[in-house]
């Protein structure tokens, strides 16, 4: 292995150790954890996936433990904060890692409209723009997407994948939780068979599946919440589905979404 590529995976696997402990310790103050890993991916063209969602999720916790972060506003501003701030880490990135990126995103977005419909609140119109926001970012990826001449990722496994779960889940228990619990916590739509296929060293590749099934589960859900008519709906949804097929031949999304959509509309 390369050494410099070592001793990355040595220190982010000693950060990752350090912040959950300084977590579930009670601290908010993780500085000087965004301090080193923003220098870090400052002198990186394309920084690895694994470094960009670590010091993310830290930003990301951050923010969250803000006063007022709590108000479905100001969650739904951390959460475009978090979209922008991986859309801008990966301007040189391959369409695959562009989409795997964004996993955290549609988990956040996820909580929001949960939480929104069971306290009664409902979904701000920013929430759905921000899911749109996803999608396009998805599409776009997948028109330069070059399928057919291989430039495909199944051998790129996350380091540290199962930590890293432990990071982005650690407000709603995934530091206690074993590795099971923490997946259904950050992929909450993912049938069980999706989920006993994963382990630790989950791929690119199915996490680009994961966001596609997920962002699309959860547009759906909005639309189906919007009024409008069944045939809009229906024509609305199957387009979707087509343009994400045609972008990405991509096991995941073909195996969950086709029958999900069956036991909906038909």
């Amino acid at each position: 292995m390369n050494p410099q590529i070592q001793n990355q995976e040595s220190m982010l696997k000693e950060s990752i150790k350090r912040f959950l402990t300084s977590y579930h310790n009670g601290s908010s103050d993780f500085s000087s954890f965004e301090s080193i890993f923003f220098r870090l991916i400052q002198t990186m063209l394309d920084p690895p996936l694994e470094i960009t969602w670590f010091y993310s999720a830290v930003t990301f916790h951050a923010a969250k433990s803000s006063p007022h972060s709590n108000k479905p506003s100001s969650r739904v501003i951390i959460a475009k904060d978090l979209l922008n701030l991986l859309v801008s880490c990966s301007n040189l990135s391959s369409a695959s890692k562009r989409i795997a990126l964004l996993a955290p995103v549609v988990y956040e977005l996820y909580n929001i409209v949960y939480d929104c419909r069971k306290n009664g609140l409902p979904v701000e119109m920013e929430v759905e723009k921000l899911v749109d926001n996803v999608i396009n970012h998805v599409m776009m990826s997948a028109e330069v997407y070059d399928y057919g001449n291989g430039v495909v990722e199944f051998g790129n496994a996350v380091v540290c994948f199962e930590d890293l779960v432990r990071v982005w889940t650690a407000d709603r228990g995934g530091g206690s939780c074993d590795f099971g619990e923490n997946l259904r916590v950050l992929f909450p739509v993912l049938t069980d068979g999706i989920w006993k296929g994963m382990n630790a060293r989950c791929g690119i590749q199915e996490l680009v599946g994961i966001v596609m099934c997920e962002v699309f589960f959860l547009r759906l859900y909005l639309r189906c919440d919007s009024g409008m008519c069944r045939e809009g709906l229906l024509k609305d949804t199957r387009n979707q589905a087509i343009q994400s097929i045609k972008g990405f031949r991509n096991c995941y999304f073909l195996g969950e979404v086709p029958d999900s959509l069956a036991m909906i509309f038909w």
